[in-house]
């Protein structure tokens, strides 16, 4: 690998002090420590390392090697799955009150409808009331779902009656019905209503067949859980969803619902209006404004999503300068257009604002049906395809932040892995076609983000081109700091255009990729209200977050098999995060899990691939600093240190990290 090679020493220090002085603008003269005079800031750090080993030689076990404690928690771990229908439990631990008073009210348990599994729509407990009778929910359900239903209309009536609390308005079902009768050609709602709807209604009727009356378990906070279904049962849960049939699990609002801190998976909000995109109209005097007008956007390397979005990766458009036609605007979100900048002097000014409609919704419905429909031919024809498993593993880190800081990260001697940068393509699209590849979702704590709302930037997409990854948010609860998801064999089943408000459906994915693993990693969001700015994120509590989260979920990677992980500006959008940072985070992060494995040619086959996004610039700066720290063999915990000095030792407030590194890392003398 190009980047990779090192060459003699004389023509690598004569490399670094031309690449890395134009690029960071590094004084060629530094001022040294006088007690050290003749080392460099990473000499001394190794000097000191190597003088504790020495006086420490009978140290204790518990501190010599970060390798001696369980990457994850040994808890009651609970495990579905599809095999003959049964649910398997696992406890290791022997619970005792030790003396501590517990409530003697006795809970009514009751299988299948309690605080511990999904609550399913054929269950005998899920009821309503009419007329002061209570009656059954899932009858109710077998009755709409009996009869032939030939238009959308007729759908939307189904869905309603299921939900009778709702308050039906015009703009309810708009996005539905706008798709069915203007967009979809005749013949493609003929197949709709007289194949696959109805094929899907048989499926649906099935749930008490496919799903045993234990249910799901849910994917509770603090516990490892492993849920297994197949793609025919995620199908029937997903038409499920589509008919918004699941109880209690309607947008909920106050901290005391039962499944507040769960992510809604009823499709109720996609059926809605889209969401109005907010443009700036030239208002400079001209009445008779030129059309053509090309302003430019920013170039800058932290792009923010949209606002419509809730997931927190950067912008596909990267941060390349670009000419853009203001009339143009199938490729610009809100954000993007606020950033617009005017190259036509100061007299040029937006000062009126006006909206236009999206089809953001009708496009990603198009992308379900699509889905269902691909679905009904593998079930019609009895496909193998419908019983494969598709899992979902909720992964906790054992040790605190203050353990993995103090046994890990700041003793660490891995050496940095190996790597490759891409200015140009997506992680879906352009990642090594294996199944020892592991791609990373943006992800929001909440699992799905704004995939069944107003979001379509990186989470929300994979979500809906890998449809069956929106069934996790049937039964995974939201994510802990030392929390991540890891979803194995899911298939793709749409390609797709565009980015956030322009996102659209592109037909059927025919590739023959792999099922790729995807791990669910949500980064820290520095614009909330829980940080005071964006700055907080260089703060040594705030990196080791950020670093053991990615670890954690790197390492579930890597013990499934995956030795290279494809990802990129992790919560560098809305989210606010600093790219140069995360770069580095998941570097060292995937570098640690070389810990397992014992002999070299093992370690080096751990490989992260990491896109910018077409961010060319961004590519280069990573390139250099990386180069950099690959030549002087500059471990993990050496790293570790020189980050989370950046907050309070950089030379001036405006200091850049990664000149901060290099300041580190190369003395006076280059």
């Amino acid at each position: 690998m190009s980047n990779n090679s090192q060459g003699n020493s004389d023509q690598g220090k004569k490399l670094r002090q031309t690449t890395i002085g134009e690029l960071f603008g590094v004084s060629d003269k530094r001022k040294r420590n006088e007690n050290n005079s003749g080392e460099s800031y990473i000499e001394s750090l190794r000097k000191k390392r190597n003088e504790g080993v020495n006086n420490n030689n009978l140290s204790n076990s518990n501190e010599s090697s970060s390798s001696k404690f369980p990457p994850f928690k040994e808890k009651a771990s609970k495990s579905f799955s599809n095999n003959n229908n049964t649910i398997n439990y696992i406890n290791n631990n022997n619970n005792s009150c030790n003396g501590i008073p517990t409530n003697t009210k006795k809970r009514v348990y009751v299988e299948g409808w309690n605080q511990d599994h999904v609550k399913l729509p054929c269950h005998e407990n899920n009821v309503y009331f009419q007329n002061s009778k209570q009656l059954s929910k899932w009858y109710l359900i077998k009755t709409l779902l009996s009869q032939k239903i030939t238009s959308v209309k007729q759908l939307t009536q189904v869905i309603a009656t299921i939900n009778s609390n709702w308050t039906v308005q015009t703009s309810t079902f708009y996005s539905l019905e706008v798709l069915f009768e203007s967009i979809l050609k005749q013949e493609e709602r003929d197949v709709f209503f007289n194949t696959t709807l109805p094929c899907l209604q048989k499926l649906a009727l099935e749930l008490p067949d496919l799903i045993p009356k234990k249910s799901i378990p849910l994917l509770l906070q603090d516990k490892e859980y492993n849920v297994e279904l197949t793609r025919k049962q995620i199908c029937c849960l997903l038409f499920h969803a589509f008919l918004c049939t699941f109880p209690r699990r309607n947008k909920v609002t106050n901290p005391s619902d039962e499944y507040y801190s769960f992510p809604t998976i009823n499709f109720i909000t996609l059926f809605k209006k889209s969401p109005l995109r907010k443009i700036k109209k030239n208002n400079s005097g001209n009445n008779n404004s030129n059309k053509n007008t090309t302003p430019v956007t920013n170039n800058t390397t932290n792009n923010n999503t949209s606002v419509g979005s809730s997931s927190n990766d950067t912008n596909n458009n990267g941060g390349t300068t670009e000419i853009i036609n203001i009339d143009d605007t199938s490729i610009l979100d809100e954000t993007i257009i606020d950033e617009l900048v005017s190259p036509l002097g100061e007299d040029f000014s937006f000062v009126e604002e006006e909206y236009e409609e999206t089809n953001l919704l009708i496009e990603k419905l198009k992308t379900i049906i699509h889905y269902f429909t691909k679905m009904v031919i593998y079930i019609n024809n009895n496909d193998p395809i419908i019983n494969e498993i598709v899992s979902f593993e909720r992964k906790v880190l054992l040790q605190t932040n203050e353990e993995m800081v103090d046994l890990v990260w700041k003793k660490s001697e891995e050496k940095l892995c190996k790597l490759e940068i891409f200015d140009m393509g997506t992680i879906e699209d352009n990642s090594p076609k294996s199944l020892r590849c592991c791609h990373v979702d943006f992800a929001n704590c909440s699992i799905g983000g704004g995939v069944l709302g107003f979001g379509a930037v990186q989470e929300e997409i994979r979500f809906l081109i890998n449809t069956e990854c929106i069934v996790s948010r049937l039964f995974t609860e939201e994510l802990l700091d030392n929390e991540v998801l890891l979803i194995k064999n899911s298939k793709r089943f749409a390609k797709y255009e565009g980015y956030s408000y322009s996102y659209k459906f592109a037909g059927d994915f025919t590739d023959n990729d792999p099922n790729y693993s995807i791990v669910c990693i949500d980064a820290q969001n520095y614009n909330s209200n829980s940080f005071r700015s964006t700055r907080d994120q260089y703060k040594e509590h705030n990196i080791v977050r950020e670093l053991n989260k990615i670890y954690l979920g790197f390492l579930s990677s890597v013990n499934n098999d995956c030795t290279i992980i494809s990802t990129g500006n992790l919560g560098c959008g809305a989210f606010g995060g600093c790219p140069k940072l995360k770069f580095l985070i998941q570097l060292m992060a995937l570098s640690q899990t070389k810990m397992f494995y014992e002999k070299q040619e093992d370690k080096a086959k751990i490989f992260l691939n990491y896109f910018t996004f077409y961010n060319i610039e961004l590519k280069k700066q990573l390139k250099e600093v990386y180069t950099l720290l690959f030549q002087l063999e500059v471990s993990v915990s050496e790293l570790f240190n020189i980050i989370c000095g950046y907050n309070t030792k950089k030379a001036t407030p405006t200091q850049d990290l990664f000149g901060f590194v290099v300041d580190q890392l190369i003395s006076d003398q280059i």
